[in-house]
């Protein structure tokens, strides 16, 4: 069997710590340690199924009863393409435009854009978003997996939730809070397994690119 080498890995998660940003009214992360009686140290990690870099199932929108474990691994292993959306601003949304010229069908699809150069040191309102209509475009497009740098993939505040639901009601995975901005638009390798929690509507995710 031979395994082609791999040039470089990209970590586009972003990393877990006392005072880092979550969604609003999602539960902070913290970590408590201890040491016990023979000296070890053991650690208390309180996090939310949807903090940081996560994925949400259909049941997190009430698409149905599809949990994260229901899902096939390989919803979240094998070919990915970054598109760059990167002119997309604040307060703004991925319109299908900037997505219909790539060749996404059967693929995982990763949205950058002007989120990542922001950066995840505060919590931003106005974050980029995913359009609605992109959304539905997406879906009939029969991607695998949909991911973004943001904490939501939906517009905060807005009424239209078809950024989840076109998604979810097709039992198609989305990743949010992804961090791209170390990596160029293109084709890569994704691996993004999620923590293995039984009947969980989702689960926090570490998620690697790789460039062969």
């Amino acid at each position: 069997m031979n395994i082609p080498q791999i040039k470089k890995i990209y970590d586009i998660s972003l990393p877990l710590y006392d005072g880092m940003i979550t969604y609003p009214n999602n539960t902070p992360f913290s970590v408590t340690e201890r040491t016990v009686s023979s000296g070890s140290i053991l650690a208390e990690i309180i996090i939310g199924s949807h903090t940081g870099t996560h994925t949400d199932s259909p049941r997190h929108q009430g698409c149905g009863d599809v949990n994260v474990d229901d899902y096939a691994l390989t919803h979240y292993v094998g070919d990915a393409v970054v598109i760059d959306c990167s002119h997309r601003g604040p307060g703004e949304v991925v319109e299908v435009s900037d997505v219909q010229d790539y060749d996404i069908s059967g693929k995982r699809v990763l949205l950058k854009t002007s989120n990542s150069g922001r950066g995840f040191a505060q919590f931003y309102d106005d974050f980029v978003a995913l359009g609605g209509d992109t959304a539905t475009y997406l879906r009939n497009q029969e991607v695998v997996l949909v991911g973004i740098d943001a904490l939501s993939v939906k517009k905060r505040g807005g009424e239209d939730n078809r950024a989840h639901t076109e998604l979810l009601e097709k039992q198609i995975p989305i990743i949010e809070g992804l961090d791209l901005s170390s990596v160029s638009e293109g084709e890569y390798f994704l691996t993004a397994a999620p923590l293995s929690i039984k009947e969980s509507e989702g689960a926090p995710l570490r998620a690697l690119l790789l460039e062969f």
